[in-house]
């Protein structure tokens, strides 16, 4: 192994890490643009890779899935799974859709800006 070796993986964890990390933000950027459109205050949100409603063959790797709770203006909470992004531009895209956990689904494409 030679001295350029260690340096090359650690820049190549780096990339992947801050590359995840940016990814999620734009996961998160849509979420919140998402929540202000339909006067939702976001309780909570976490990233969900496995165990998701939408299915391993529905959303291509490029799209984040969060699981979220949301409070409505007369203080109702709902929970479901907030698919952001579109299939091939992923999270560079303003797509989402929301699948509640009481079963009905929502789809809203190309948010405003």
């Amino acid at each position: 192994m030679s001295v350029n070796e260690p340096v090359v993986i650690v820049f190549i964890l780096c990339f992947v890490l801050g590359w995840n990390f940016y990814y999620v933000r734009l996961a998160e950027r849509i979420l919140r643009r998402w929540a202000a459109e339909h006067d939702f205050e976001v309780v909570s949100f976490t990233r969900v890779v496995f165990g998701h409603p939408f299915g391993f063959m529905i959303n291509s790797r490029s799209q984040v899935v969060l699981s979220i709770t949301v409070r409505d203006r007369k203080g109702r909470e709902r929970s479901g799974w907030l698919k952001c992004g579109s299939f091939w531009a992923g999270v560079f895209s303003n797509e989402a859709q929301v699948k509640w956990r009481d079963g009905t689904t929502d789809r809203f494409d190309a948010l405003e800006s």
